[in-house]
């Protein structure tokens, strides 16, 4: 029955499956609930987004599947411009963060343009956990991290939501500006 007063349902504005409004402020559940969803099949398709590689994941507990998940934690992180913590961050400063936790070594690169000369350039389509490179005039502007082949997760400092999203590289905007991606990896290999 609930409590009295208490409407049933999520809420104006909430998901009933992860009880917020939008992608970009989620607490950690919602965003594992949000790769969960990522990689189950469509109704009638054959698979999920994520599928094809995760079936092709030569281990499980694949540094790729680490950098996602330790991504998706980040959801809700305001947006601070040379920030590089929890308390707020820029692109760059997320990117090298979620990194660090795989790649503690010294020497991760802290502003976008560096990203471009970080570890392997990846052919066809993005892969999860490689970082995504957009460029505005000829030079990287902006980095984040492939979740699938068609969302992303990075924190934007302009536009209708801000900090930590998941965007998709379907959307005009990113679509325009992507200049690649990379794999990242351990320096020295």
């Amino acid at each position: 029955m609930g409590r009295p007063g208490r409407r049933a349902g999520p809420g104006p504005g909430r998901s009933p499956l992860f009880g917020h409004g939008s992608l970009g402020l989620g607490a950690p559940s919602g965003a594992l609930s949000l790769f969960l969803l990522l990689s189950l099949p469509a109704a009638g398709a054959a698979a999920g987004p994520l599928d094809p590689y995760w079936r092709r994941a030569e281990k499980p507990g694949a540094p790729e599947i680490r950098l996602v998940a330790e991504a998706l934690s980040w959801l809700g992180t305001p947006y601070a411009f040379g920030g590089e913590g929890r308390g707020g961050v820029d692109c760059s400063g997320f990117v090298r963060a979620v990194l660090a936790k795989e790649y503690p070594e010294a020497g991760l690169p802290r502003k976008s343009e560096e990203f471009l000369a970080y570890g392997q350039p990846e052919q066809g389509a993005p892969r999860p956990g490689d970082i995504l490179l957009f460029s505005s005039g000829g030079t990287v502007k902006h980095v984040g991290i492939a979740l699938s082949e068609l969302y992303f997760i990075h924190s934007a400092s302009d536009g209708p939501r801000t900090g930590v999203i998941i965007s998709s590289l379907e959307e005009a905007y990113w679509k325009r500006s992507f200049a690649g991606a990379r794999r990242p990896e351990e320096q020295g290999k």
